[in-house]
């Protein structure tokens, strides 16, 4: 399953002109505004819609300003992912 530019819940991201063309390449800045590079990364790791907004909400509220390639962004995700991953989605669950 892809996540879509559609399906995003942020209505804040940065698009590039060449918006349908993404070629992310391990020493590329992360910019958690860039909705291109947020857009591969999440298709890339997720296999689902629900676990698609998670991830992002994680992208954009918790990865740490430390983090400045995507290649960084990946490892912080292997090692931190499930600990915020619950984080989100347990208040995900006591909003509804």
């Amino acid at each position: 399953m892809s996540y879509d530019r559609d399906d995003m819940y942020y209505q804040d991201y940065r698009w590039t002109p060449n918006e349908n063309k993404v070629q992310v390449k391990q020493a590329t800045v992360f910019q958690p505004d860039n909705g291109n590079i947020i857009l591969y990364m999440i298709n890339s790791l997720t296999q689902n819609l629900l676990d698609s907004k998670i991830l992002e909400i994680i992208f954009r509220e918790f990865v740490p300003q430390t983090v400045n390639t995507v290649k960084q962004a990946y490892e912080w995700i292997r090692k931190q992912g499930d600990h915020y991953y619950k984080l989100v989605l347990r208040s995900i669950v006591k909003s509804e």
